[in-house]
Order: structure tokens, then sequence, then C-alpha cells
């Protein structure tokens, strides 16, 4: 959460500060190499604004990273008074302080930025490129097994590429950190191989009993055909051809 605090002079006549926040962050922490904004808003369009880091002014052109924008709306008398500071370091942690002055009265409001390393913050299993807000996974597929990573390329290849790519989305796939990490992961999907010539698988006796009948019904099948054929051929029926007998009494000399 942010940690800011707002405090107004003490007579309770200078201008209004609304609020003072980190635009578009609900927090108070930047991240190494981005870019934030640190927004003021007055509730008198008529203000000048000035703002302060741990005391000290904050001045464009100063060799820093620092630009001001100021935005009256005057319909609703309101002034926005914004502080982009650009590619973020470790050195710009600290309180940041506006003023709001109009008819020499002022107010103020104090916000306090934190900054974390990205790089520092950026765990094995991801990458971290310069201005992200957050650590980026590797692809499903890879492993990266160091902190602080920048880079993609960061991400190693794992070693057999068709057991690994179980073509995931990346955004459910489990981050390998090193090389049995990333065959733990990645192979977790695949058939487990067993070392060894496969073993002999002993039958039941139902299987057994199957092999018994069909085997019969084969035999049954192949007799009935043969039979059919046999007969069509006329191997089992008797010679058309008939023997002419002769009666010896009708034999002449």
């Amino acid at each position: 959460m942010a940690s800011s605090s707002l405090s107004v002079n003490s007579k309770g006549k200078g201008p209004h500060i609304q609020d003072m926040k980190l635009e578009d962050n609900n927090g108070n922490i930047a991240f190494t190499g981005t870019t934030v904004n640190l927004t003021c808003k007055s509730q008198d369009w008529h203000v000048q604004n000035i703002f302060l880091k741990d005391g000290s002014p904050i001045k464009e052109g100063d060799g820093k990273h620092y630009e001001f924008f100021h935005m009256p709306d005057e319909e609703n008398n309101v002034k926005i008074a914004n502080l982009e500071i650009k590619n973020v370091t470790m050195e710009d942690a600290g309180n940041y302080t506006c003023y709001a002055i109009l008819s020499a009265l002022s107010s103020k409001a104090t916000f306090h930025l934190i900054v974390v390393n990205i790089s520092q913050a950026c765990n094995p299993g991801y990458y971290c490129p310069p201005g992200s807000m957050h650590p980026i996974p590797c692809p499903s597929g890879t492993y990266q097994p160091n902190m602080g990573q920048s880079s993609a390329l960061a991400c190693k290849q794992c070693p057999d590429v068709m057991i690994n790519n179980l073509n995931k989305p990346d955004h459910i796939n489990t981050p390998a950190l090193n090389f049995t990490d990333c065959l733990a992961v990645n192979n977790s999907n695949q058939p487990t191989k067993k070392d060894g010539p496969p073993t002999s698988k002993s039958l039941t006796s139902t299987e057994i009993i199957i092999l018994i009948v069909a085997g019969v019904l084969g035999m049954s099948v192949i007799t009935l055909v043969f039979y059919c054929v046999a007969k069509r051929k006329r191997w089992l029926s008797h010679s058309s051809r008939t023997t002419k007998q002769y009666d010896p009494e009708f034999l002449t000399l």
C-alpha cells in the first residue's frame, strides 16, 4: 500500500491538496529501469507547485531524469502537477514532497517511494527485461538456472525438444530452474520409458478360453470352405462314366 502523508499549513488557509500518488499504480513501489509518474492534485487551478526529494528541490535540466508537467483544469478548478521519473534507479527511492503555493500560503503532501531492483528480484526460471514491471517466465521446453537475467536468451533449450514440447500455454507452464527440473516439469505427461527388453505378459483364464473358441471356430470355417470347394469340383462324387458289363452267354467265338 502507498505510504504517504498529507499535511497542510497550521492556519488551514492554504490551497488544498487532494492526493499525491503514483499514476496507474495503487502502491508506492517502482522497479528499476521503468518510468513512473508521481502526481499531485490540488484543489485550485491557480496554484504553483514545486517538488522536493528528501528535503531538496527537484529541478529539470540538472542532469537527472526528471520532467515536470503542469495540467491546470479551469473548468473543474483543479490542477495536476506531474513529476515524471525516467529510467528509475535505486537512488530514486525516498520521500517526495509536493508543495501547492497560492498567495503566499502553501500546503504540502509527502509520498514515500520504494524502489526494487528488478534484476535482483528476478528469480531462476524467469527473465526481466529492462523497464519490465514483472518477471517473465521462460517458455515451455526451456530452463533458466540463474538470478537476475534480463533477456529471453538466458532461457536454455531443454535437451530433448520432442519430449519437452507439450504445446502448453506459457502462462500455465511451471518454469524449469535447472536441467533436472526441466525434464521433470516438461516430461510429466509423457509415457515412462523402461530400460531392458519387454517382459512377457501372462494370459488370464478368460483370454485362454477366448483363444480356444476362436481356434475351433477358425478350423470349422476352414473345413466348411474346403468341403464346398471339393463338392464343386466333384472330388467327393462318383464318376458319371459307367463300365459296361458283358454277359459270357452272349459272347461268341
